[in-house]
């Protein structure tokens, strides 16, 4: 009787998946649309799979009770083996499997943070992780649980992309020699998939070239290419943007302000070992600016005029009795003024000799027509409707790394000034992140107060040491402490790989001691009847200890490949990922068309109601087939 019902059931997963793979364009027109039908369709089949399974044990163990057994212990067993916790007693540390990923979502759609493709991994790995992602995913992600299914089952079908969740990622800190592919392999693509506002630092212009049209066409997004020195991409005109013009003239913390700005035009050299000069020029840019954000006309308020008081000493003492006689903020003018008046002398000189090795680039063409007024509205970026490269030659944004930090806290100070609660998130990408240099407040007001303000960011470095030029001393480690996620690609140092390995941490493994005797034996009487006995001893005792061991040793990150990168992120298990290479054009058409949407937060809870079902199936066809089998 259970035979039968064997042949009907294969029967019927033949004809559904014929109908279904027939009549795809028919699913699409039905209600809910093509992946609902197709997802319920596979759904289906596991289920006809799993009875199949249990009833195969079912009619063995009728037939023979013995070899039914058998077949159920041996199903019994690798069902345990897959699902066999490991040891933790020196350690607990495991790299991030494929379920790890399905489950934290990580695996969906395109809102968030590309950081790679998944590895190939064995067939076997990868089925439970297909049916999570089939079974568990919510009613709303019928498209993504397809994707995700047919990825991780299919061979013909691109292995799926690693996508941090958006809510998960804030800051990202990303690490990578020279050619180690961090533009082609992780800022082209985050640029193609991200729909928030963006600020890019681009040091190339390829970033411009490779993005800006797709940003545009496929996001909405007004495209401003700040170009000093040209290198917009074709179809875009060079925009230009006064970074003092971002203040809010009417704000209580104009004054405030100015400090960071003098910081920001000021760019502290570390091997510095008499900082009097550098400090010194420092107060006198703030008080400049404090007088021209309170006094001086919109128009005024440029770089160019700030260049032309602080290189004439004549004006800068004419301007410090001018604050003098100011009663505004409280009489803070008045002392900024003061402090001016009481630069006399060979000390004048030498400040003023400071800033004009500091400020000379204000004095270039190029840089008065892109600093002079600004040619776009700032509310777009506000609003997330906005895209801004600024683009700069390699071999020109040494000399003029200042301009980038001043425009870099003009765009948070306007950020920051609309306040909390804005619901557009805007990103910072930072291309050779130590171009930026030391000392610039802005960069540690955003990474510890810039997530309720929607402040993102992305730093790209060449190693890890070089932190070090930007965040000096304790605020390294302030930096490191407010990653969402590090990612290392090529690790090429011992003293790096020896960090992520302590990073990642110790496994527990087990150690066998295995030790082998053997010999011989010969006794000997002599009597009247002489007797003798000899015997061969051979033993092999095997000791099996546990001990700690690194999950994965420096020389073992040193030998990993080319393509492989280490992500690193808090409350996860490390994962190794693939890159990506943005330039090959199989894989660009991929990230254009990967499905948007992602996965809510948090995931819902696995629904049990259909293993509930298909237990009671299978507790009915055993007790119908015993009852059956039983009757004559």
């Amino acid at each position: 009787m259970v035979a039968p019902v064997l042949f009907l059931m294969n029967r019927g997963t033949a004809i559904f998946t014929l109908i279904r793979t027939a009549w795809r364009p028919v699913l699409g027109k039905l209600s809910g649309g093509k992946y609902r039908w197709l997802r319920r369709g596979y759904q289906l089949q596991a289920v006809l799979v799993w009875i199949s399974v249990f009833g195969l044990v079912l009619v063995t163990f009728l037939s023979n009770p013995i070899f039914g057994l058998l077949l159920a212990a041996m199903l019994v067993a690798l069902f345990r083996q897959r699902r066999k916790t490991a040891d933790s007693e020196y350690g607990s540390a495991r790299w991030g499997t494929v379920r790890d990923q399905v489950d934290r979502g990580y695996l969906c759609g395109r809102a968030g943070l590309v950081v790679g493709r998944l590895l190939p991994e064995r067939n076997a790995a990868k089925f439970p992780a297909a049916l999570a992602a089939l079974w568990h995913y919510p009613r709303q992600a019928d498209e993504l649980a397809v994707r995700v299914f047919r990825s991780l089952r299919s061979r013909r079908s691109p292995r799926p992309l690693i996508v941090l969740p958006e809510r998960e990622i804030v800051h990202t800190s990303v690490y990578g020699r020279s050619g180690s592919s961090k533009t082609q392999g992780h800022v082209i693509p985050n640029l193609f998939l991200d729909p928030s506002g963006v600020i890019a630092v681009d040091v190339k212009g390829e970033l411009a070239a490779a993005t800006a049209r797709q940003r545009a066409e496929v996001f909405g997004h007004d495209v401003v290419c700040i170009a000093p020195f040209g290198g917009q991409p074709e179809g875009f005109k060079a925009e230009a943007f006064n970074p003092l013009s971002a203040v809010n003239l009417k704000s209580p913390h104009l004054v405030s302000d100015a400090i960071h700005f003098a910081k920001a035009l000021i760019r502290p050299d570390r091997h510095d070992h008499n900082p009097f000069f550098i400090k010194t020029a420092i107060v006198v840019l703030d008080a400049v600016l404090s007088f021209l954000f309170c006094h001086a006309a919109p128009c005024d308020c440029t770089l160019q005029k700030l260049r032309e008081i602080t290189v004439d000493p004549v004006k800068l003492q004419q301007l410090a009795e001018l604050m003098q006689q100011s009663n505004f903020a409280g009489g803070y003018l008045r002392s900024k003024g003061q402090q001016l008046a009481a630069l006399t002398g060979k000390t004048l000189l030498d400040v003023l000799a400071t800033l004009n090795t500091q400020l000379f680039w204000i004095d270039s063409l190029a840089i008065e027509q892109a600093t002079l007024w600004t040619t776009f509205p700032l509310q777009k970026l506000l609003d997330g409707q906005m895209t801004i490269y600024l683009i700069f030659p390699t071999d020109r944004v040494e000399d003029y790394g200042p301009l980038i930090r001043v425009w870099i806290t003009a765009f948070a100070h306007a950020i920051f000034a609309e306040g909390i609660g804005r619901p557009h998130p805007i990103r910072f990408y930072f291309d050779e992140a130590s171009l930026l240099g030391r000392d610039m407040p802005v960069l540690e007001r955003m990474l510890t107060k810039g997530r309720g303000y929607q402040i993102r960011t992305n730093f790209y470095w060449q190693s890890v040491q070089q932190i070090q030029e930007v965040f000096p001393e304790h605020q390294a480690q302030v930096f490191r402490e407010q990653m969402s996620v590090e990612q290392f690609l090529e690790v090429a140092t011992y003293q790096s790989a020896k960090e992520i390995s302590q990073w990642i941490g110790q496994t527990t493994i087990r150690v066998e001691q295995q030790s082998h005797t053997s010999g011989w034996s010969q006794s000997e009487t002599t009597s009247v009847q002489p007797s003798w006995s000899r015997s061969w001893s051979d033993s092999t005792t095997v000791n099996q200890q546990k001990t700690g061991r690194a999950l994965i040793q420096p020389e073992e990150l040193l030998q990993l490949p080319a393509d492989v990168t280490v992500i690193l992120k808090p409350q996860c298990p490390p994962l190794l990922a693939e890159k990506l290479q943005a330039f090959r054009p199989e894989q660009r058409t991929e990230l254009e068309q990967w499905p948007s949407g992602t996965l809510p937060s948090p995931i819902p809870p696995r629904r049990r109601v259909w293993g509930i079902i298909v237990i009671v199936l299978l507790a009915g066809v055993l007790f119908w087939a015993a009852c059956s089998h039983d009757t004559p």
